[in-house]
């Protein structure tokens, strides 16, 4: 999973696979979301802001496959704020009816010229 960002564009790319090798194994949908904050701020509580700006997409991953997928998300940049927080989050129903994730964070993350 990596970040690239601009001054007013965020990009991250993953690539989600069920196992290392090309099988017959049921699949999975996964929901994949990616969403910005100012620095330390929250989508809950009292003082919850919710994020800048958020996409979430639905893929249906099964077996290895080499297909790295992208989300992007634009125009966020606020007056002169250079730093912000990212979020990444994969989530999804296993075989058994658990509900499974993956998070990833980039806090305080400086956007790049």
């Amino acid at each position: 999973i990596t970040l690239q960002t601009n001054n007013t564009t965020a990009t991250v790319a993953f690539d989600l696979d069920c196992g290392y090798d090309t099988n017959d194994l049921e699949g999975y949908n996964v929901s994949v979301q990616f969403l910005i904050y100012h620095v330390n701020e929250t989508n809950s509580g009292a003082n919850g802001t919710g994020p800048l700006e958020w996409t979430t997409q639905l893929y249906y991953i099964e077996g290895y496959a080499d297909d790295v997928q992208t989300l992007t998300l634009n125009n966020f940049t606020v007056e002169n704020t250079t730093h912000y927080d990212f979020y990444w989050y994969a989530i999804w129903e296993d075989g058994d009816g658990n509900q499974q994730f993956i998070e990833q964070t980039w806090l305080n993350r400086e956007l790049q010229p």
